[in-house]
């Protein structure tokens, strides 16, 4: 506008601008209104998924043998044993997901356990005070099964 203004631009290039500025408005517009529909559709994706994960819990034992076969190869990508004998699930989406957020809180638990434990006063003999187990303080672990 400065410049149109100022007589160093002709309004035909003003109108040109104009309109390569409005274009990327309405494709940002756009592109937030779909970030707003991929967002709504994945919470409704984790929804599921957090509704199956509290299903499978009780009906897995009373599911058949090839049931029971089933559901493990709809929530389980593959299953990787490396040369030490380890295994690891690697789980499809939404699980993966899921499981990944479990260990972040797990991380984060941990940390603030550790910082608790650092911050904790030291008892009558001088020593420090011994940490409750985890059972004994009630669980904030996510449950994943």
């Amino acid at each position: 506008m400065r410049l149109l203004a100022a007589g160093k631009i002709t309004e035909v290039i003003w109108d040109s601008l104009w309109s390569e500025w409005q274009d990327r408005r309405r494709q940002l517009r756009q592109s937030l209104e779909t970030l707003d529909q991929d967002r709504a559709f994945h919470i409704d994706n984790l929804d599921a998924a957090l509704r199956i994960i509290a299903r499978i819990g009780t009906l897995y034992n009373g599911l058949q043998q090839q049931d029971q076969k089933e559901l493990l190869r709809q929530m389980v990508e593959r299953v990787v044993v490396n040369h030490e004998g380890k295994v690891r699930l690697e789980l499809r989406a939404p699980f993966a997901y899921l499981k990944d957020l479990t260990d972040e809180v797990r991380m984060m638990n941990g940390r603030s356990e550790v910082s608790r434990l650092r911050q904790q006063p030291e008892n009558k003999t001088g020593g420090e005070i011994s940490p409750a187990s985890h059972a004994d303080q009630g669980s904030t672990w996510i449950q994943f099964s």
